[in-house]
């Protein structure tokens, strides 16, 4: 009797356990995640010599007239500028001060059909306004040209003396576009998933500080005009006639540099980068947002 009585109390336990954990679970309340702004004050652009960023002052003058002169409509009050890149992508995250990506998306951490559920690609829009400068693009081409074919030393020591001894300068880009990333979506793979590498995602992503780019304004392609204030010199001008190659900084972008005449060299890049972004941050809620 006395054994009967100890199973009654031994399940008797066992069950109330059980209940409680059910309560509790039943108790836990899911988290969502929500995409909140950045604001201008929370994005740090006190540091411009990070692998992000590139050519402040006065080049960046001049890509914000032509950003706003084209996009018009679509410009954002809190957009970042990155200069000419080709090194972040959208959904990357980075610290505060952008010295570092984090993360980014791919299909080592979400699918294919995933990627094409989030990215939206922007129409791709013409843009007559041709800048004329003033400013200094050229010292950021000067710093920033590096010519990587075999014995092109003296090349680009020429080349570079030309674009500084410039008379004056002419920027027309050939088309923009706005891509972005779809928040709504990534949170809600977010919030539903067990994977392992989509987790680590979620947990940079709300961790205290980051910032995730989620807007950007892709130029593609540009070309420039330099007037020199004296002749090239015979050497730079056959390299020219055959079309010199440079290397853009750190971008990925390369330029391809042409003789016009004796005092004008034309600049053209036909490949995409970005020059503006918008990040958010990402923060938990314990309400399914409605939009």
């Amino acid at each position: 009797m006395k054994s009967m009585s100890k199973n009654y109390f031994y399940l008797a336990a066992v069950g109330a356990a059980l209940l409680t954990s059910s309560c509790n679970s039943g108790n836990q309340k899911k988290e969502y995640i929500v995409f909140e702004s950045a604001g201008e004050a929370t994005v740090d652009t006190t540091h411009h010599k990070g692998a992000l960023v590139l050519g402040k002052g006065a080049t960046e003058k001049m890509w914000d007239k032509i950003y706003r002169e084209c996009i018009k409509a679509d410009v954002w009050k809190d957009a970042y500028y990155f200069g000419p890149t080709n090194t972040i992508s959208l959904g990357s995250i980075t610290d505060k001060k952008h010295e570092s990506i984090i993360r980014t998306i791919d299909t080592t951490v979400f699918t294919t059909a995933e990627i094409n559920r989030m990215f939206k690609q922007g129409v791709p829009a013409t843009c007559d306004y041709i800048q004329e400068l003033t400013m200094d693009i050229n010292a950021m081409l000067n710093s920033e040209i590096s010519i990587t074919a075999p014995g092109s030393s003296d090349i680009n020591a020429e080349l570079k003396t030309a674009i500084t001894n410039y008379k004056k300068t002419t920027v027309k880009i050939d088309g923009w576009q706005r891509d972005e990333l779809l928040t709504g979506v990534l949170a809600d793979i977010l919030d539903e998933t067990n994977d392992t590498r989509k987790m680590k995602y979620r947990k940079d992503l709300l961790a205290e500080g980051n910032l995730v780019l989620v807007r950007v304004a892709k130029i593609n392609g540009f070309t420039s005009e330099i007037t020199t204030r004296t002749d090239i010199s015979a050497t730079l001008e056959a390299k020219l006639k055959e079309g010199v190659i440079a290397k853009v900084g750190n971008t990925g972008a390369e330029a391809k540099f042409e003789y016009v005449n004796k005092t004008t060299i034309r600049i053209t890049s036909k490949s995409e980068f970005y020059v503006f972004g918008q990040y958010m941050k990402a923060k938990k809620v314990n309400v399914r947002p409605t939009s």
